[in-house]
């Protein structure tokens, strides 16, 4: 997921538009912005479908970098008993925040999906692996 946040000199605030980990739209939020109505609109049909064609000359444009910490990830995961903690955020402190931020989202469907007769990775294995790439 990527978010971008949307100011300008024409309103007030900002906008937030969402694009999914394929670079497709998904969502904006004008609630945090002054925009009118015809605004809005203008937004509504101008705004791209692709992440790859966020630019417009007269907006200001920043994206939101979302950050996820070691411990977020470590209680998410919930592997402690088995899992080395020290070793695991040796992994993880080398990986780009695009990675972790993957890394991360990905851990529910990596528990729904494991078959009842595997046994969880452990989470050292588990940022080795890129399981959030297969």
């Amino acid at each position: 997921m990527r978010t971008f946040e949307i100011s300008s000199d024409k309103f007030i605030g900002t906008i937030v538009v969402k694009f999914n980990d394929a670079g497709k739209f998904c969502a904006i939020d004008f609630s945090g912005s002054g925009v009118s109505d015809q605004q809005m609109e203008w937004f509504l049909h101008r705004l791209p479908k692709k992440v790859e064609s966020m630019k417009y000359t007269d907006l200001t444009i920043a994206e939101i970098l979302e950050s996820i910490t070691f411990e977020a990830f470590w209680d998410k995961y919930n592997d402690k008993a088995r899992s080395s903690k020290v070793k695991t955020k040796r992994v993880w402190d080398k990986m780009s925040r695009a990675e972790q931020v993957k890394a991360y989202n990905y851990i529910e469907h990596y528990v729904r999906n494991i078959p009842p007769t595997v046994c969880k990775k452990y989470a050292t294995t588990y940022l080795n692996d890129q399981m959030w790439n297969n």
